[in-house]
């Protein structure tokens, strides 16, 4: 019989031995290994047969009770254990799982038989080789071999022989093998399984592979009752079946989270079709029965009100919408009719659904309270979402943030009626969404403060919590046109047309001589006061409170407000529309002016007496743009009625008068440009004119005009339509949203569906619209009441014939022709500016900031000045106005704004979902696969790694989305493209590249297998000539922190063993220094006295010529200084102090190897005190390692250049003879033999190894180094062609002296660049069992009795003598010399305290002591201690400090009256 334990002994070694040619193996395991196969591949390959049980069942169907199966590995986890265990991490991350998984199909095919045990007994592992039996065995894996540690404590396997009972296991495995009721063969399903490992996979495939096991969490988590029910039959709707798929995914996502989240957000960008999207969500929930509402802006009420009339040319006539389309401003109206409902009647809390469009317009948002001032957002609240039955929000926007993360957090309440708890509950967050978007915004103005080149966005994206990321996520989508363009495949669909640079006209006011300029009208309306808007500001203070209701106080705009809101907003209009049109700038002064002279004439009637003067506020709506409409001043309060005898009607009057007088003479100024003399209409021909004989597009004559106001649309329409008729035969159209629409078409149709379906037929798909009118627009005049929500890009050419204040608005407009799908190769769009500086025009200070204060009064009552983050909004309002002069941009491009493109994963996860429904083929297949697919401009050449954190708990800066999953794409240059930052980007890119892709490109896996050689040889050669490219990425988390460690700092002690030791002058005498213009010059005995002098008095070394921390501070900070006499060679004399080290730094600590095996005391293990102690002290710190590869890579070429010096190879032959013995000393040192003759070849013969023998000298450094190849070849292409040339003539100690010098420059940037990190991870008390401690008794060992173990190794007189008195001291609890196990990681390799002590609790004050003992204090203070222990011993103290425990201390002790004076109380 013979123990094999693991560990010294293993059985992988002993099978090595037992199988023999011939022999025939049995094995019953629990799971079985290809890397185990891998293992004993030769001796495997040699046995006659393998029978091989799976003692649970395994590849068949598992009928065990759940009850009996607590304790054995899942079936899954068994079935998956063939491409390797958890433990085979290091194995799998190889990538050779391909060319392994084929040998050993081959293998079984010849020599193999598995059966599974179906028996549902349970059937204990063991093995038999011939007629050897070996147990117990609980798997056929590397682990059971005992090449890995896996996760046992021990795995002591017994291995009996024959004359030992050792045929009773092979007589017990046959009598199972051949119980066909126990037993079911499974052969071929084990090879059909492990062929899965080598088989071609789809690009498709390892697509939703990688979110299988990204998103396998989601799966479990998901609930039917948050996915669309495709049983409600909505995918069988009309509208549906019109979405492009892009749109598919956005509807699904988002009826997934309105049912999770309540509320929805979709902020898809300009020309994306966000309306079709949410009317397909829409007939989702009517199929449910559900109720809906629409609120939109007024102007946008016809592209809602078309898909639900029940009218011909509606294209969605037949899903029978049924939606009611209610106003924004309707929210401020208590009575009256709105769109055919009326609106006192109408129950307001009894919609399930409300989509609100333009959904920025509520972002300002308000106190929720009832009892605050109410506006239209607070109204929604209150009236439609927290009343009755449970209401889900659907918000369309393309701008829902602006430069404020609250604007987004505002309209999220709506979804969770503003109880921040019922969202809480449902994220997946660590922090309350209040205070989620509340660090938002700080790491956003922080961000916008930073210099311009390092305001990027990947910075803000790095400045932003993960919990922020995880509710967008949530409740938002967000997709750009180049996303969409990018990641889906719409060929079938076309693309954006080029977008021409845009060009930009500004006629002048009129073409008549001496004629008046847009200057000195402006001046004009600069001196009107126009208090005919506020009469109530002159009532008398001692009759005001005949005018304010008091049930009224504090609900909302009062009347003064309002009107003050009237007189700023009709100040900015007068200047819109003089911008827009003379006409309409003309019937404007004419309407006001005519009520002023109605209200002086009333005034000046009136005597002595009561008179109550009404005024309507609001004379004419048309003399209001779109937006202005929609503001709430529209809606509010009444008819002014005002008894004059209450105001100070003299004043009021005198204000009258001169503004009439004003009035008047703007009138002159402007009556005598008629259309003839209108220069901005006559441009507006000549650009008409040149299209249609210059169409940019062949054969598109199609024009749009945009304007913001109704009139300027009249006079268009008055001055062109007949124009184009007669010059170019084409029909014109006019759209204002007021009333129905104008055409040169007879008895067509006005309304707005007819006119744009003839306007742009193939968008509209007017061939599929029964009797559909066949006639032709091709020149269409337009208010922003189209400017959203419209599909005409059958036009190529759009023209603004006046700027809207609102940059938005502008590139709504463009988004009319600049969409997905267009037949034109480009677009071109025209602005009108007017003949003035531009930053006049915006005139933030007058016109703009007036405006914004209106919205503040609108909100909130009250006249308060603009908010810093009003003006901020201004700001960046004006300086996207000055953009759009020179080009055309998407919203999410404009700088300072804020976007939230392309940062949801959602519809990853519902892609998952889908493809679950159909296929189960994920869930079995192994890890480690790949699929090849063909790079394309927007993914280039490289490898997109998906890696697994093992160590579940740590997540880097909290910043990794998919933690603990890992994605990084490695470009073929060897940068990283994409990272785990930005994983939204990534799987973007995976999708493109894989999706739809269902078979294997066999040309491009036939390439990539002859390059890696079927996949065994995957670190080269893998690009051909590009291999040097790649970076060979290497998973740290895949192996032990221990085994990590001591491999690195054994390495780093080897790298630094030859190095100079200390700083002194003879360190710089004879050396070579470069200055900056690659001059060289030696350094002599007094230069180099100089230096060091230098190096000391700026305290860079001190009086034991170590470098200081002073020295390395400065390092840090680019800021050494060095001697005046070499400081043009700064760089060489920091070279040559970063190569200074102690020949003991790094070197690990020395294992107390001994020869007396020591046994450990179970009781005393058991002791409270000993737990408790161990407890405290068993936390674990790791350090870690972070420098510049560049850096590196030119430090290791200037070591090279200046230090590789490699011999040349000769040969020397040498003869000698011996002609007696003299004595046996003589032939023990070698003098027997007399040297007689020797010959040297002529070194000049030019004999080089390399000429017959090919030395792989990338892979070898690569291999010696640890460094990646990429940086390994940008080392070799740096060096002299002189020092490389050298390879040639050794490439043996080439490559060895080459490794060696830049492992010198490694260590050196390691220990200069280490963090410590506390873990949570602990040790076990397994560390006091597992090494075998031996000595020799009297010698180095001593019998205890309060010791841990039994005995007591001592490494000095001073440590037994501590021990002794340990040991007879009865304040003493337990105690223990600590082994090796038990280390804390230090710059200067690991460090193994020498003792840990617990106390009885009473006497002392610190119960738990660690101690280092050395001789005697004094001789640390002498400095006898070496700097390394030092360091050492200081590490330790931070260590133990920062365990912020009182009664645990560590501290350096001579003797044991040392640790009493400590500890004592």
């Amino acid at each position: 019989m013979k123990i094999l334990d693991n560990i010294n002994h293993t059985v992988r070694e002993d099978l090595q031995d037992t199988m023999q040619k011939g022999s025939r193996v049995s094995i019953a395991a629990a799971c079985f290994s290809i890397y185990a196969y891998q293992e004993l591949k030769k001796q495997l390959e040699e046995i006659a047969e393998l029978r091989f049980i799976f003692t649970s069942p395994t590849f068949v169907q598992e009928n065990t009770p759940k009850e009996r199966r607590e304790f054995y590995i899942p079936k899954l986890t068994r079935e998956k254990s063939l491409y390797g265990t958890e433990f085979e991490v290091r194995l799998r991350n190889e990538l050779t799982q391909k060319a392994l998984a084929k040998e050993c199909a081959d293998w079984v095919r010849r020599k193999v038989k598995f059966r599974s045990n179906v028996s549902g007994e349970q059937m204990p592992g063991f093995m038999t080789v011939g007629e050897s039996s070996y147990m117990p065995i609980s798997g056929f894996t590397t682990v059971d071999l005992g090449c890995e540690r896996g996760n046992n404590a021990y795995y002591p396997v017994q291995r009996t022989e024959v004359f030992e009972n050792g045929r009773y296991f092979l007589s017990l495995f046959d009598e199972i093998w051949n119980d066909s009721s126990r037993l079911q063969d499974v052969t071929d399903i084990v090879l059909q399984s492990i062929s899965t490992a080598y088989r071609e996979n789809s690009p498709d495939f390892i697509y939703f592979f990688t979110l299988y096991n990204i998103f396998s969490e989601f799966l479990e988590d998901v609930s039917e009752d948050n996915l669309p029910n495709e049983a409600t039959g909505f995918k069988q709707s009309k509208i549906w079946n019109m979405l492009y798929d892009f749109q598919r995914d956005a509807a699904l996502a988002i009826i997934h989270k309105l049912e999770q989240y309540n509320g929805c957000i979709l902020a898809d960008s300009v020309g994306l079709g966000k309306t079709f999207t949410a009317l397909a969500v829409i007939k989702y929930y009517e199929n449910r029965n559900k109720s809906v509402l629409v609120l939109c802006p007024k102007k946008l009420a016809a592209n809602w009100n078309i898909y639900k009339g029940n009218y011909v040319n509606n294209p969605l006539v037949e899903d029978r919408f049924r939606y009611d389309v209610l106003y924004h401003t309707d929210l401020s109206r208590s009575g009256g009719t709105s769109n055919g409902i009326d609106l006192a009647a109408l129950n307001w809390g009894n919609f399930d659904l409300v989509v609100i469009d333009e959904s920025h317009n509520f972002r300002n948002g308000s106190n929720t309270s009832t009892d605050e001032k109410e506006n239209r957002y607070t109204k929604l609240m209150n009236r439609v979402i927290r009343s009755g039955v449970r209401t889900k929000v659907l918000m369309l926007s393309a701008t829902p943030v602006n430069n404020r993360f609250v604007d987004l957090k505002n309209q999220l309440a709506l979804a969770y009626e503003g109880d921040a708890g019922k969202i809480n509950e449902k994220l997946n967050t660590s922090s309350p969404i209040d205070e989620i978007f509340r660090q938002a915004q700080k790491a956003f103005n922080t961000w916008s403060k930073l210099p311009v080149t390092e305001r990027t966005t990947n910075a803000l994206l790095a400045a932003l919590d993960f919990d922020f990321f995880e509710v967008l996520d949530s409740v938002t989508i967000a997709r750009s046109r180049r996303h969409i363009e990018k990641y889906y495949n719409i060929s079938d669909v076309g693309t954006f047309p080029e977008r021409l640079k845009p060009i930009s006209v500004q006629p002048c006011l009129t073409s008549l001589d001496n004629a008046i300029n847009y200057q000195q009208i402006y001046n004009v309306l600069d001196s009107l006061t126009l208090h005919i808007y506020t009469p109530t500001s002159f009532i008398l203070s001692s009759r005001i409170s005949k005018y304010i209701d008091p049930s009224q106080h504090g609900k909302g705009l009062t009347q003064a407000g309002r009107e003050e809101g009237i007189r700023r907003l009709m100040s900015i209009n007068l200047l819109k529309r003089l911008e827009s049109s003379v006409y309409a700038f003309r019937l404007t002064i004419d309407r006001i002016s005519k009520l002023i002279e109605d209200t002086m004439q009333s005034v000046r009637s009136y005597q002595n007496g009561s008179r109550v003067l009404e005024l309507n506020d609001i004379s004419d709506a048309t003399d209001w743009d779109d937006d202005d409409q929609n503001n709430d001043i529209f809606t509010v309060g009444r008819k002014v009625k005002i008894d004059l005898a209450d105001m100070d009607h003299v004043s009021w009057l005198h204000d009258l008068e001169k503004d009439a007088e004003n009035l008047e003479l703007l009138s002159l100024m402007v009556q005598d440009i008629t259309p003839a003399y209108d220069a901005k209409l006559q441009e507006l021909l000549r650009l008409i004119d040149e299209k249609q004989r210059h169409p940019i597009n062949p054969g598109n004559r199609k024009i749009i005009i945009f304007t913001a106001f109704s009139d300027t649309a009249d006079y268009l329409y008055q001055n062109v339509s007949g124009y184009v008729k007669q010059a170019f035969g084409l029909n014109t159209a006019e759209i204002t949203g007021s009333v129905d629409g104008k055409t040169t078409i007879p008895k067509l149709s006005g309304d707005l569906n007819t006119v744009l379906t003839c306007f742009s037929p193939i968008s509209k798909r007017r061939d599929s619209l029964p009797n559909a009118n066949q006639a032709d627009i091709d020149l269409l005049i337009a208010t922003d009441c189209i400017s959203e929500g419209q599909n005409l890009q059958d036009c190529d050419y759009l023209i603004n014939y006046d700027i809207h204040w609102n940059p938005v608005r502008i590139i709504q407009r463009f988004g009319r022709i600049d969409r997905i799908g267009s037949r034109n190769c480009c677009i071109q769009l025209v602005n009108f500016w007017p003949d003035v500086d531009l930053d006049e025009y915006i005139n933030l200070k007058g016109r703009v900031e007036t405006r914004m204060k209106l919205t503040v009064m609108t909100s909130t009552g009250d006249d308060n000045l603009i908010s810093p983050e009003e003006k901020g909004d201004l700001e960046y309002r004006s300086a996207q106005l000055k953009r759009l002069k020179n080009e055309v941009v998407d919203l999410e491009e404009m700088s300072g704004g804020i976007s939230i493109m392309d940062l949801g994963l959602n519809e990853f996860r519902l892609d998952l979902l889908d493809y679950m429904k159909k296929h189960d083929d994920v869930e079995h297949t192994p890890l480690g696969m790949h699929a090849i697919v063909a790079s394309t401009p927007d993914a280039p050449p490289g490898v997109i790694f998906v890696l697994k954190n093992i160590n579940n708990e740590i997540n880097v800066d909290q910043q990794n989305r998919l933690h603990p999953f890992y994605m990084v794409y490695i470009g073929q240059d060897g940068s990283t493209v994409c990272d785990y930052l930005s994983p939204k980007e990534l799987l973007d890119r995976l999708r493109l590249l894989c999706k739809g892709k269902t078979e294997p490109d066999q040309s491009l896996c036939q390439q990539f297998n002859q390059a890696t050689d079927d996949g065994k040889n995957m670190d080269a050669n893998v690009l051909g000539n590009d291999v040097h490219n790649i970076n060979i990425l290497t998973v740290i988390a895949s192996e032990s922190y221990d085994s990590f460690a001591k491999g690195l700092q054994s390495e780093l002690a080897e790298a630094v063993a030859n190095r100079p030791r200390k700083v002194d002058a003879a360190l710089f005498v004879g050396r070579v220094l470069t200055d900056t213009n690659g001059n060289e010059q030696i350094v002599d005995a007094d230069t180099a006295a100089a230096i060091y002098f230098d190096l000391v008095q700026n305290g860079y070394v001190d009086r034991h010529g170590a470098l200081t921390d002073k020295y390395y501070a400065d390092h840090a900070n680019h800021a050494v200084q060095v001697a005046e006499e070499v400081a043009d060679c700064a760089a060489s004399v920091i070279d040559l102090l970063d190569s200074v080290y102690s020949d003991k730094v790094m070197l690990p600590e020395n294992a107390r190897s001994n020869n007396v095996e020591l046994k450990i005391d179970p009781d005393k293990l058991a002791m409270p005190e000993f737990k408790a102690l161990w407890n405290k002290i068993s936390p674990k710190s790791v350090y870690v390692v972070d420098f510049d590869t560049d850096e590196l890579v030119q430090k290791s070429i200037r070591s090279l250049n200046r230090n590789l010096n490699v011999s040349k190879i000769y040969f020397k032959v040498e003869s000698g003879e011996m002609t007696e013995i003299k004595s046996k000393d003589s032939l023990l040192d070698g003098s027997a033999f007399a040297k007689a003759d020797q010959h040297q070849y002529d070194p000049q013969a030019k004999i080089h190894a390399s000429q017959s023998v090919k030395y792989d000298l990338i892979g070898k450094l690569v291999a010696e180094t640890k460094l990646t190849r990429k940086a390994i070849v940008q080392i070799l292409v740096g060096i002299e062609k002189a020092v490389f040339d050298q390879f040639k003539d050794n490439p043996e100690e080439f490559i060895l002296k080459a490794a060696a010098l830049i492992n010198d420059e490694k260590a050196t940037a390691i220990i200069q660049h280490i963090t410590y990190n506390i873990l949570d991870e602990h040790y076990d008390t397994d560390i006091f069992t597992e090494p075998t401690l031996k000595g020799k008794l009297g010698t180095n060992v001593m019998k205890v009795q309060r010791h841990l173990y039994d005995h007591l190794i001592y490494d000095s007189t001073n440590e037994r003598d501590f021990a002794a008195d340990l040991d007879t001291n009865r304040d003493v609890a337990v105690y223990v010399k600590l082994p090796d196990g038990f280390y804390i990681s230090t710059p200067v390799g690991k460090y193994n305290p020498d003792w840990a002590i617990a106390f009885y609790e009473g006497t002392v004050k610190h119960i738990y002591f660690v101690a280092e003992t050395k001789g005697t204090l004094d001789s640390m203070k002498l400095n006898h201690i070496t700097p390394v222990e030092q360091a050492k011993i200081d590490c330790a103290r931070a260590h133990f400090k920062a365990l912020n425990d009182e009664n645990v201390v560590y501290d350096v002790v001579s003797d044991y009256q040392t640790l009493l004076n400590a500890v004592m109380k």
